[in-house]
Order: structure tokens, then C-alpha cells, then sequence
């Protein structure tokens, strides 16, 4: 697994969170969240799939996720809808392209594997987030697709 360690800006998004399960609950809210950007003729800058919480550690019923896009300083929120600043930082990201399910095994390789043995640490500070680029790809027959996985870091003291 390759993975580089990039200064990432802070962004302005809008989104849509879930409490719940990383299950395929996670598919319906982007489906959703999809369909809400198309009603609002939002263009795709990028989007992001915030992991609040770990699974590992938190009981899956108060795992929290978020589906969110970046917009511009005028855009408003409405309805379910909300916008926040997501934090810029030290972000290690691995490039990931597979089904939902192989998803987990990156990450968990990224935080357990590579994370350890780097001059890194996680950042509680900030969630982890998959980043979604325009020219990234998204097979609707068998739900692959490709994002980079990024989790905050600080530099190991």
C-alpha cells in the first residue's frame, strides 16, 4: 500500500450525516445526498466520506458518518442539509479502487499497519475522511469505485 503524507486545506462542505451502523445504510445516505446535489444543480469541486467514529471502539449504533461536498461562501443550506468548515492538516492517504467491503481492510491496514510503523500518529483532533475527485470512477453495476482514504496525523513527539 502506498501512502503519502499531504498538507490538506481546510474546505467548506455541505452535508448530510447518520448515526448508525458502517453498513449499507452508508449507500443509501450517499444516494440521498446525491440526489440532493442534482436537485440543487451543485457542481462537483469533491467530495467526502467523513468516518467519525471506529468501529473497533465505538458501539456500531452511535457511529457517526457524513456525505458531504465542497460549495462555495454562498452557498446556504436548507432542510436536512448543513454546512461546516472541515479542519485542513497533515492527512496520510492511501489511493484505494475496490467494493465497498474492501474498504475496511484498507483502512484498517493504513491505521494498524502503516500508521505504527510511520513518524506519524493520528490526530484525534480530526475524523478521516474518503476524498472523492471528479476524475475518480464509480461502477454502478458493481458498486467499485475509487477515492483516496485519508487519515489525520501530527508528527510522531
Amino acid at each position: 500500500m502506498k501512502v503519502t503524507v499531504q498538507q490538506l486545506p481546510p474546505t467548506r462542505v455541505a452535508y448530510l450525516h447518520q448515526v448508525g451502523p458502517y453498513d449499507d445504510s452508508i449507500g443509501r445516505l450517499w444516494q440521498q445526498f446525491m440526489g440532493q446535489l442534482q436537485a440543487l444543480q451543485l457542481p462537483f469541486l469533491q467530495h467526502f466520506g467523513i468516518s467519525y467514529d471506529n468501529p473497533l471502539q465505538t458501539p456500531p449504533e452511535q457511529c457517526r458518518y457524513a456525505t458531504a461536498t465542497e460549495v462555495g461562501a454562498d452557498f446556504v443550506a436548507s432542510g436536512e442539509m448543513q454546512t461546516m468548515e472541515m479542519p485542513g492538516g497533515l492527512y496520510a492517504c492511501a489511493e484505494f479502487t475496490g467494493l465497498p467491503d474492501d474498504c475496511r481492510a484498507v483502512w484498517q491496514n493504513l491505521l494498524t499497519e502503516w500508521l505504527p510503523n510511520s513518524d506519524y500518529v493520528f490526530d484525534c483532533e480530526r475524523a478521516g475522511f474518503e476524498h472523492y475527485l471528479p476524475t475518480d470512477c464509480f461502477d454502478q453495476q458493481t458498486g467499485a469505485f475509487s477515492c483516496r482514504l485519508c487519515a489525520p496525523v501530527k508528527v510522531r513527539q
